[in-house]
Formats: C-alpha cells, structure tokens, sequence
C-alpha cells in the first residue's frame, strides 16, 4: 500500500466521520473543513492561515470580528476596573453597575449559544428533508423521512419548503 494510497484511504474515512455525525456535518456545512477542525481543535490554528482567511474574508465580516473583539475586551477589562474603584471606595457606584459588564457577557453568550442551536436545527431539519426527498433514511438512520407515517414525500411538495417547519410540528 503506498502512501498516497493511504492519505486517500484517511482522507475518505475522515469524511465518512464527519457526514455520518450530525453536529459535525452541519459545523462543516456552515464553516467548511477548516473551520470545522478549528472549532473541534483549537489548538490545530496555524496563525497564517488564521489571518489570511481574516484578511480575505469580505469587509462586513471583518468589521464583525474587530467589534466582537472590541465589545468583549471592553466588558472584560471593565469588570475589574469597577470592581477596584468600588473596593477602594473611591466612587460610589452601585454593586449593580459593578456587576453589569459580567451579566452583559452573559446574556452574549446566551445569545450565541442561541444562535448556534437555531442554526444547528434549521441545518439537521434541511437534510432530514434532503434525505426523504432522495428516498434516504435521514440522519441517524432509522428509516422514515421527516416524521410520516409512510417515510414519504408528498408528490406536489414544493422544494422550496425546505427547513420551513411543517404545522404537525
């Protein structure tokens, strides 16, 4: 068995892996193969191609990146300096607004945790109907498409209908 022989043979297993786990298709759905290994390896980031795929991503992107990282470095640091000042009495601030830049970093996280379930639902119900389209079993086997009773498709379906939730549920 040569070499290149196995890359192809690891290559084809890696894939098998990633589109037999839901999560893990729909992170490489979303984010591609890269970042898919980024998010699943954070430690695997070469810092090149973290900032070639920074400096080529589009300006809305980038504006995104540098605000996140701003907002976060802001409520961050804001913390302790409050905390300081409330300590040593030297302004007199509320515990409340003391504490306000932890429970804003909070209610962020929150929000993306939301946000990444949302995506995560509407990414698994697409390819659970992608499948029963197809005749397939849908993710994680077991037969039956999108939750009928027959596993199939109504002829006069629509495919535009994907990810739209049906009112049986």
């Amino acid at each position: 068995v040569t070499e290149v022989e196995t890359a192809f043979f690891a290559r084809l297993k890696d894939a098998q892996s990633i589109l037999s786990d839901p999560h893990r298709r729909s992170l490489y759905d979303a984010y591609g193969e890269t970042g898919l290994r980024w998010i699943e390896n954070p430690s695997e980031i070469d810092p090149k191609k973290a900032l070639h795929h920074f400096t080529t991503s589009s300006t809305g992107d980038r504006g995104r990146v540098v605000a996140a990282f701003a907002v976060l470095t802001t409520v961050v640091l804001l913390f302790p300096l409050l905390l300081c000042l409330k300590l040593d009495r030297r302004t007199p601030l509320p515990w409340m607004l003391v504490f306000a830049p932890l429970w804003l970093l909070e209610a962020l996280y929150i929000w993306a945790q939301v946000q990444t379930l949302t995506h995560l639902r509407r990414s698994m119900r697409a390819a659970e109907a992608a499948a029963a389209r197809h005749g397939g079993s849908g993710i994680g086997g077991g037969g039956g498409g999108a939750g009928r009773a027959g596993g199939g498709v109504d002829e006069d379906e629509d495919e535009d209908d994907v990810g739209v939730p049906s009112e049986e549920e």
